[in-house]
């Protein structure tokens, strides 16, 4: 199932309109609309947003294979995404199953560029780093961590985060965001029964 109907399919299990969707990712109605008609293809930040805000992850509302015991992803099977004004391209390596508490990613971040700002995540996910080649610095509520090849970095995912590559070369890494039981959904905006749908 494609991103844009998944969206909707979610949002409707939930009893969410539009304007509710909105309000809890931060995403005008108007581009959710458009991404839920497939007329838009949402960045990566646009789309972590909307899973966010539907209680998932953003690898199960690329798809939905049935249940298995061992789910193998091919390389020339990896779901990619490309967020060119960040010069970001994310390809997911895990089980793109919404029972799947881990998301798994391989990232290339350009030289000389930065992810901007990244939302907090809900309360009790947390996030692993490490990187593959290259250098980075990992701001954390503004405070920085420099990474080199080979180091790793654990932490709590419900602050403001950016990646920022200051060197000529790109810095590739994986990134790994757990979900786990403490991570609650976030909860649906409190509304009128005449709410209308969108």
């Amino acid at each position: 199932m494609r991103f844009g109907k998944m969206v909707k399919k979610c949002r409707t299990n939930r009893d969410l309109s539009l304007k509710d969707l909105s309000q809890l990712s931060g995403v005008s109605t108007s581009m959710l609309s458009q991404i839920e008609r497939e007329e838009k293809i949402p960045t990566i930040r646009v789309a972590a947003q909307i899973a966010e805000a539907l209680g998932t992850s953003l690898s199960s509302m690329l798809d939905e294979p049935p249940p298995a015991r061992v789910c193998l992803v091919r390389r020339s099977e990896r779901k990619q995404f490309i967020q060119s004004e960040q010069h970001l391209t994310r390809q997911l390596l895990s089980p793109f199953r919404a029972a799947n508490p881990l998301e798994v990613s391989f990232c290339t971040l350009s030289a000389e560029a930065t992810t901007s700002l990244l939302p907090p995540h809900r309360p009790g996910v947390k996030e692993i780093l490490v990187v593959a080649s290259g250098q980075a610095r990992l701001l954390l509520d503004g405070e920085a961590y420099f990474l080199d090849t080979g180091d790793a970095i654990c932490f709590a995912a419900d602050v403001l985060h950016e990646m920022v590559n200051d060197t000529a070369t790109p810095c590739e890494f994986y990134l790994i965001v757990y979900r786990g039981s403490g991570a609650a959904a976030a909860p649906a905006p409190a509304k009128s029964p005449s709410a209308s749908r969108g």
